[in-house]
């Protein structure tokens, strides 16, 4: 068989489109649910991986067929998330994939799992005065991947986080307030220092 044949073999086949979204996006109980639809024999549109998990979708596009919207909420998750899928299947996509390399997207809540937040706390104004609470911010920014050289505009360091105007304003408020901090009560010279002692 030639390799155009092969090619119109596969151009033959179904094919669907798929949007990647940030784990950061589900919530510890969300992510127990999905386990949990994923261990289940009888569930074949969950797949957890190391990174995430798949979520194969049902064709919704604002469909009036309640019996199609209730296969793409039936997981067991969140109000959130269920519109999100929602979402998805009315956008034209047959499957999520959330996985711990995708992007986060501005607009959809984002879950830190330390304290069960439903944003990240790195992302909202802070009151940074001592410097124990900017040491547990840069660690915080460390340990979520958020942080970035203070030199740099945060929207550009962090674009592929597709961060909103108002978590970019909130990161640069912050920010700001570290270089307010005695470090010397900590025994570091200023943020920088701090960080990159860590």
């Amino acid at each position: 068989m030639s390799a155009e044949d092969r090619t119109h073999l596969l151009n033959a086949a179904e094919t669907y489109k798929v949007i990647a979204l940030s784990t950061a996006h589900i919530s510890k109980e969300d992510a127990a649910a999905l386990d949990a639809a994923a261990a289940d024999p009888e569930e074949n549109m969950v797949m957890k991986r190391s990174t995430g998990w798949f979520i194969k979708l049902y064709w919704e596009q604002d469909s009036n067929d309640q019996e199609t919207k209730n296969r793409n909420r039936r997981h067991g998750v969140s109000a959130e998330i269920k519109d999100l899928l929602s979402m998805a299947a009315n956008a034209g996509f047959q499957m999520v994939e959330f996985d711990s390399d995708a992007d986060c997207v501005a607009g959809i809540p984002i879950f830190d799992w330390e304290d069960d937040s439903p944003e990240l706390t790195v992302l909202t104004k802070q009151t940074l005065t001592t410097f124990e609470a900017g040491a547990n911010y840069i660690d915080a920014l460390i340990k979520t991947g958020f942080f970035y050289h203070f030199d740099d505009d945060p929207a550009d360091a962090l674009r592929h986080f597709n961060l909103g105007p108002e978590q970019i304003e909130a990161l640069k408020h912050n920010v700001d307030q570290l270089f307010g901090i005695d470090w010397k009560t900590g025994g570091f010279d200023g943020p920088f220092h701090y960080a990159s002692a860590k």
